[in-house]
């Protein structure tokens, strides 16, 4: 539900901070990529909002082999 809203206060041009609270207030999920990831680069999964983010890190640019646009993948490559 909170994408459907967050689409949906974006498209009428609301502010959007409040659904940004929601997941910053709902409990951190758990799973192999968010294990690899927190273990591998020591990123903070505190939160619903950090586990989404790293999730879409990694379909964005470790699945995509997109190393060299991504900061960490470049710091890694050094």
């Amino acid at each position: 539900i909170i994408p459907f809203l967050y689409t949906l206060d974006k498209y009428y041009q609301r502010d959007t901070s409040r659904i940004l609270d929601m997941l910053t207030q709902l409990p951190k999920e758990s799973n192999s990529i968010l294990n690899k990831m927190q273990q591998t680069l020591g990123l903070k999964n505190e939160n619903s909002f950090d586990s989404q983010s790293i999730i879409e890190w990694h379909n964005n640019y470790c699945t995509q082999k997109k190393c060299t646009n991504c900061i960490i993948g470049l710091e890694t490559l050094k």
